[in-house]
């Protein structure tokens, strides 16, 4: 047979005009075929997520600067009217011409006087804070010789001390306790990472105090001026210049300090008047000279004892809690090597509070995603979806830790909060996902193809879910004012997460699909293993099949499948009422809407409840003159009263104020017992609440010392405000000082008598003695 010859003709086509176009890849689809690249890429954003989790800084409330500056001055001896006039004025003056300013507010007392200037919003606080320094230096020559150098700080909520230490001294001089905190133990705990400024309460500066006596200056023909400008002179250092010759130079130290007692009662009056002295008169001869205490215008005791406390702010975005853990071990680590009679102790620490307030966030936040388990294991009848879409929850959290850390944000109660509520949205996607898939699965495809044509098919619908979700939570982090820059990271943070569940669900969640293990008849067609699929003999799939037998799940799928049912009928049947009758369904939805309105107004409204952090501040107020002698003994009357108290735990008092500018007033850090150990109520039979113990407190303390005014301070209320702490603050302006006394005075009687009110307070006092 042969073969016969064959010939081909070909056509020519021009190039591109009858081929086809490229479509380009979906994201879905590169995942899909890219399994070993999707799963690196899902690891990846989980491990770099614990990364930045492990980085963020941990806080109660978010770091935020509030547009105001706080500019403290202080001038021994000058009271307040001096102050008002001689150094808040010119600094007024030149503060109203800082760009952006909104406001300036000063209140003056004696020896000291605070100036708060409030910005606008949009204004950089660090840019103004420099233009601030600027214009007070431009003045200064307008100031007195000896005031103070200003200190200019931002306000932040943030910026309170986390943890206040005590140290008491048994059979120890107050000088002895003071030079060991100032020269020893402060620099100890300012060495520790994280740890900021230091505040020292109830400290009092060591100097060589001189005691004139009259009767031998009266001898002596001197007076108080020849005895200051003689020490001034006598003891101060000059600058001296240097020697230099042709060889070496040495550089020249005019001996003027005196540091020792000997040294200052040797010293010399050598003038009279301005005219010398022909016969110089050491300073013993008419004074007697001691190593002491400066003016004690300040007492701080811990538990009753005398003692000095150190109040240890962290700097800014540092994680409080890891930096009350060092400060706590730094203490552990000097307590052995402390002289003897010296003892340090923890007065008052606020990171408990917030190590509860996170981990219980962080609790919540696991303990949502179990139940987000639970739940899609009932509905959707099987472990290998339910783990599919549960694995949206670490990808989501752990992609918006990440971001978070980039954006600065911390670990607090609203990025936390927004966390615990997007948990089980990011399913969402995922479920929405899934379940298009499994419906191109049962039409006959495989897995591999269904997740191809499923997650493409529903890429839209869940991007419209998406988009409309952030548009609800975005607009939030635009909120103007102070409130708007609490809820800016609660904003982001849902957004974020959200974003990222749309990401996952069309990325990861096709491509884990498309590794379900096919049935044994399209295993015996198509035998492509998966890496990620198990063979259906192997020691893990027989222990899934017996654990099946006893599963809680199995149990529960015929319910679970009866009540879809039902609730399909149920559906149906509603779903063919809305239809027939619309007009019905929409006058009766206008209505609830209208019904719902009502309870708005009716609901009490505050921006964070009141919390029991079992920690409170006590402020008193003697009458004004007060001495600190006075006030002192009526503070400790209160200590009597804490003490006698099994609720508190401890106690810190300050007598004078942290600045020692305000000898009438006292101020009382409690600590109450944990929940668990404190006593229970006689009326409720329950443990004592804090809010509870603020009740008694204002009653007693009242009837304690009756002279006195005091306010309970929540702790869990202060940090929304940039005045003094409280929830609620008022502001009266005007240009005279005695119309405001009374305008003061009669809302503050008005607001007593109204009974809705507690610890009406005001900052202006009139009467004092001069």
């Amino acid at each position: 047979m042969c073969e016969k010859d064959r010939s081909y003709s070909y056509t020519k086509i021009p190039p591109n005009k009858y081929r086809k176009k490229e479509v380009p890849l979906k994201l879905s689809e590169v995942s899909i075929r890219n399994p070993i690249f999707a799963w690196m890429m899902m690891a990846a954003i989980i491990l770099l997520g614990s990364i930045g989790f492990s980085r963020m800084g941990l806080s109660q409330m978010p770091d935020v600067d509030f547009p105001i500056v706080n500019v403290t001055l202080n001038l021994t001896g000058a009271n307040a009217q001096v102050m008002e006039t001689d150094v808040v004025d010119p600094i007024e003056e030149v503060l109203m011409t800082v760009q952006g300013v909104v406001e300036v507010r000063s209140v003056s007392t004696d020896g000291s006087a605070t100036i708060t200037v409030e910005l606008e919003l949009k204004r950089d606080v660090d840019v103004a804070v420099q233009e601030i320094q600027t214009n007070i230096a431009q003045v200064s020559n307008k100031l007195p010789d000896n005031l103070d150098p200003a200190i200019i700080m931002k306000s932040n909520p943030d910026d309170q001390p986390i943890i206040w230490i005590t140290l008491t001294a048994t059979n120890r001089s107050e000088q002895e306790k003071m030079v060991f905190v100032k020269t020893r133990l402060k620099d100890k705990f300012q060495e520790i990472p994280g740890v900021g400024e230091i505040i020292l309460g109830g400290y009092v500066d060591r100097t060589i105090n001189v005691f004139l006596d009259p009767i031998r200056l009266y001898r002596a023909e001197l007076t108080v001026t020849d005895i200051i400008n003689t020490l001034t002179e006598q003891n101060i250092e000059v600058p001296s210049g240097r020697v230099q010759n042709k060889i070496s130079e040495v550089s020249l130290r005019a001996v003027g300090d005196v540091p020792t007692v000997e040294q200052f009662s040797n010293i010399y009056i050598n003038s009279r008047s301005g005219a010398a002295m022909f016969r110089p008169i050491r300073l013993r001869e008419v004074a007697k000279v001691e190593d002491g205490l400066d003016e004690i215008r300040r007492i701080s005791r811990f538990n009753g004892v005398s003692s000095v406390g150190l109040g240890i702010k962290k700097v800014k975005g540092a994680n409080a809690v890891e930096v009350g853990d060092l400060v706590k071990a730094k203490l552990e680590e000097l307590k052995p090597t402390l002289p003897s009679g010296f003892e340090l102790n923890i007065s008052n620490d606020n990171t408990t509070f917030i190590r509860d307030s996170v981990h219980e966030l962080i609790f919540t936040l696991i303990l949502s995603s179990l139940l987000t388990g639970i739940v899609c294991r009932l509905f959707l009848g099987n472990w290998s979806s339910t783990w599919n879409v549960l694995l949206a929850i670490p990808t989501s959290v752990m992609g918006t830790f990440l971001i978070l850390y980039f954006a600065g944000f911390t670990l607090n109660t609203f990025t936390l909060l927004g966390l615990s509520l997007a948990t089980g949205i990011v399913v969402d996607d995922a479920i929405m996902v899934l379940e298009n898939i499994s419906r191109h699965r049962e039409s006959g495809k495989t897995w591999f193809q269904a997740a191809l044509d499923g997650a493409s098919e529903i890429r839209f619908a869940a991007l419209a879910a998406t988009l409309a979700i952030i548009a609800i939570f975005l607009p939030v982090a635009f909120m103007s004012g102070i409130i708007g820059r609490y809820f800016l990271e609660f904003g982001v943070t849902v957004s974020v997460a959200v974003a990222l569940s749309l990401f996952e669900a069309l990325s990861f969640t096709p491509m884990r699909a498309s590794r379900y293990r096919e049935s044994k008849e399209a295993q015996k067609k198509q035998r492509s293993k998966s890496p990620f699929t198990l063979p259906a003999d192997t020691l893990f799939s027989k222990l899934k099949n017996i654990a099946d037998r006893f599963s809680f799940f199995k149990r529960m799928d015929p319910v679970i499948e009866n009540f879809l049912q039902f609730s399909e009928r149920v559906y149906g049947r509603v779903l063919e009422f809305v239809i027939r009758k619309p007009g019905t369904v929409i006058v009766s939805s206008i209505l609830f809407f209208a019904l719902s309105l009502v309870f708005l107004f009716l609901l009490k409204k505050e921006f964070i409840p009141p919390q029991d952090m079992g920690r409170f501040i006590v402020r008193a107020k003697m009458p004004i003159g007060s001495s600190i002698i006075r006030t002192d003994e009526a503070m400790k009357k209160v200590e009597n009263y804490l003490s006698s108290r099994p609720i508190v735990e401890k106690y810190m008092s300050n007598v004078g104020g942290m600045g020692g500018t305000e000898s009438n007033t006292g101020m009382f850090f409690v600590t109450m017992k944990e929940m668990g150990k404190r006593p229970k109520s006689k009326k409720t039979g329950r443990e004592i609440t804090q809010s509870e113990v603020l009740s008694e407190f204002r009653k007693d303390l009242k009837e304690l010392v009756p002279e006195a005014k005091f306010s309970v301070q929540d702790l869990s209320q202060r940090g929304f405000s940039a005045g003094r702490g409280y929830p609620v603050e008022l502001v009266l302006t005007g240009p005279d000082w005695a119309t405001l006394a009374k305008l003061s005075d009669s809302i503050r009687e008005k607001l007593d008598s109204s009974k809705i009110i507690l610890d009406i307070d005001t900052d202006y006092v009139s009467g004092q003695p001069k």
